[in-house]
């Protein structure tokens, strides 16, 4: 991958971390709004942006994987898995203990259980950002299917076809499956973390990595790629806003997602590689924040939980200043937190080197 590559999928990356704090910080407001007001229009548009970010981190994982294919580097199974625990899923399985610790001991919602530990450790329901780990360690433990399927000539049949089983599992399944087994009320449980779920958005990530000059030629299109983002978009979020508010039934939801998912990311990623090139004190700011973001990402409900509980004790019970407050809080502490560890332990291991050096 080039350096302006590099920066443009930093930027990206740190873009989609953000979006998915700001989902969570949102929800309470969305769900706490009266529904007529101003103010729950406001709130579930920002909200309703953030959600493709989890399709977006698929289509990244993806894109950075399969490019070092594309530069001509080897396949190798058990390095690939083997780092992946370890980057990916033992940072977890730490963070589920933890938030397990505090909703035990801090928040009292439960008792402790070894067995309801490992089980929200297997489902990754414990809090809302956990199940996108279930998800992608599962394209992860596929990736010789991945590797094989890379060589495929003609994807574009294959992608539709993915995109057509995604939407079947989110739409139709309950009423298919529920119709054959007399269940009119069934949903398929963890639908929501099935890698089949998202796999059109893995598979355009594997097959742009092919391309070199993929994120090139978006951001010399950045202008007709943002204006499909932004008409999508304003329908989609108007339409889901409309229904929420029971002014009418928002039929096609799923597939208008489908469309604004397939619509924001080009456009983040066109308005990425614009960032890296035009605000290089801006970049600098991003690379740092990409470092701590996984971390970030994994621990931000647990700092959005604490400021609910500050909130509670303090007797707030307003919907915006509980906002505002959950906002600052939850970025700030969350940010601070991991670029300050990140730079203690910079500096520790420089001094470790350091005196290494002089002996």
């Amino acid at each position: 991958m080039t350096a302006e590559a590099r920066n443009n999928v930093t930027v990206f990356t740190v873009i989609l971390c953000m979006l998915v704090i700001l989902t969570h910080v949102t929800s309470e407001a969305v769900t706490g709004y009266d529904k007529s007001g101003f103010l729950y229009a406001a709130v579930f548009a920002v909200n309703k942006l953030g959600t493709f970010a989890t399709p977006g981190f698929i289509f990244l994982s993806a894109f950075k994987y399969f490019t070092g294919f594309a530069d001509g580097a080897a396949f190798k199974y058990r390095p690939v898995i083997v780092g992946r625990i370890k980057r990916v899923y033992l940072p977890y399985l730490l963070w589920v203990t933890l938030y397990y610790i505090y909703f035990v001991y801090i928040a009292k919602y439960f008792p402790f259980s070894i067995g309801d530990l490992l089980r929200y450790a297997a489902l990754g329901d414990l809090s809302a950002q956990m199940y996108f780990v279930i998800t992608i360690m599962q394209f992860y433990l596929l990736m010789p299917c991945w590797r094989v399927i890379f060589g495929i000539k003609r994807p574009a049949p294959l992608i539709l076809s993915s995109a057509a089983l995604a939407l079947f599992i989110t739409r139709y399944s309950g009423a298919v499956i529920g119709n054959f087994i007399g269940r009119t009320d069934f949903a398929l449980p963890y639908a929501d973390r099935w890698f089949l779920t998202y796999l059109p958005y893995w598979l355009v990530g594997m097959f742009a990595a092919r391309h070199r000059g993929f994120l090139v030629k978006l951001k010399e299109r950045g202008a007709p790629v943002s204006a499909v983002f932004l008409i999508i978009g304003a329908m989609h979020i108007t339409l889901a806003c409309l229904s929420s508010m029971g002014v009418f039934y928002y039929r096609f939801a799923e597939e208008g997602q489908m469309l604004f998912i397939a619509a924001a990311i080009p456009a983040l990623l066109a308005a990425g590689g614009v960032i890296a090139d035009k605000a290089p004190g801006l970049l600098t700011v991003f690379k740092r924040l990409e470092t701590a973001s996984y971390n970030i990402f994994l621990s931000h409900c647990l700092v959005l939980q604490w400021t609910n509980h500050v909130l509670s004790y303090l007797s707030v019970t307003e919907i915006t200043p509980r906002l505002i407050v959950r906002m600052i809080a939850t970025y700030s502490i969350s940010i601070a937190l991991y670029i300050g560890y990140r730079s203690i332990k910079s500096y520790y291991f420089s001094r470790k080197s350091m005196e290494l050096r002089n002996e």
